[in-house]
């Protein structure tokens, strides 16, 4: 048919497309926020808040006495209440301790939604029934907003900071 060859030689006898410009250089890969290389060391930054959960407060305990033993320097957030038995548990190395006291309800996550929004995330869970409360998430999401604030008040002038959750070492052979 006519229109199938005009269709053909319209494809066929056109001039090639004029290439694509070539796309702009992708900028640079921000650096690693939390790595220093010019300065050694490592601070840990870590949390506890007394919540329910799938694990029992005494469980809890015993893991943190555990993570409590090392020697690095560490930062905790924590509540109030707790901030004296941490202090404690790092009297053997009260020089590379920071204990931060502060509400969780207090945290910037739990503050960006309003209390209905975290009982309609823990109705929705799967898993509710091993969370017991929303609160464990407001934690979980709260992770990165504390390693940061750890990273940038850098008390101990170390160039390395990792999150390292408190309940992690659960063997006494740590101590």
């Amino acid at each position: 048919s006519l229109v199938y060859q005009t269709a053909l030689t319209m494809y066929f006898d056109s001039p090639p497309a004029s290439p694509a410009p070539p796309a702009p250089p992708a900028p640079p890969a921000p650096p690693i926020a939390y790595v220093t290389p010019e300065l050694p060391g490592l601070t840990i930054v870590t949390a506890y808040y007394s919540v329910p959960s799938k694990h029992s407060n005494e469980e809890y305990s015993g893991w943190i006495r555990n993570f409590m033993s090392l020697q690095d320097p560490v930062v905790v957030f924590t509540s109030p209440d707790l901030a004296p038995w941490i202090a404690g548990l790092r009297s053997h190395a009260s020089n590379s301790t920071i204990v931060i006291s502060e509400a969780l309800i207090e945290s910037p996550v739990y503050k960006s939604y309003p209390p209905s929004f975290w009982a309609e995330q823990h109705r929705m869970d799967p898993e509710a029934s091993n969370h017991q409360s929303y609160w464990p998430y407001i934690i979980w999401l709260s992770k990165t907003d504390w390693l940061s604030r750890g990273a940038s008040m850098n008390p101990f002038s170390t160039g390395n900071f990792a999150w390292l959750d408190i309940g992690y070492l659960r063997h006494s052979s740590y101590n």
